[in-house]
C-alpha cells in the first residue's frame, strides 16, 4: 500500500467513476455497501470525497483522515478517521 497526499485524492478518487465499488466500513461502525456505476468526486474546496449510485449517497468528510492510502494496482483506497472510523474502497 502506498501513502496517498491530498494533492493526489482527486486523481485516486476518479479512477472509481463509472465502476461497481464495495465501501467497507470497519471500526465503531460494520458495514458493507455494494454500488454500482458510481459517480465518485472530490470537491477540494469543502474537503468533501462524495460516492453515488442511483440508491446511495455517501460523503466523506476528510477534515478528520490521519491517512489515505492505495494499493498498488489502484484497485483498493482505504481512509482512516479519527473517529474511530475506517472505510476501504474496492473496485
Amino acid at each position: 500500500m502506498k501513502r496517498v497526499k491530498e494533492k493526489e485524492l482527486q486523481r485516486y478518487i476518479q479512477k472509481f467513476n463509472s465502476k461497481n465499488i464495495i465501501l467497507n466500513l470497519g471500526g465503531v461502525i460494520n458495514a458493507k455497501i455494494q454500488m454500482e456505476k458510481v459517480k465518485s468526486n472530490y470537491n477540494i474546496r469543502n474537503g468533501i470525497i462524495s460516492f453515488s449510485d442511483i440508491k446511495s449517497n455517501i460523503k466523506i468528510d476528510t477534515s478528520t483522515v490521519y491517512k489515505m492510502q492505495v494499493s498498488e494496482n489502484g484497485t483498493i483506497f482505504e481512509i482512516y478517521l479519527d473517529n474511530g472510523l475506517d472505510l476501504r474502497i474496492e473496485k
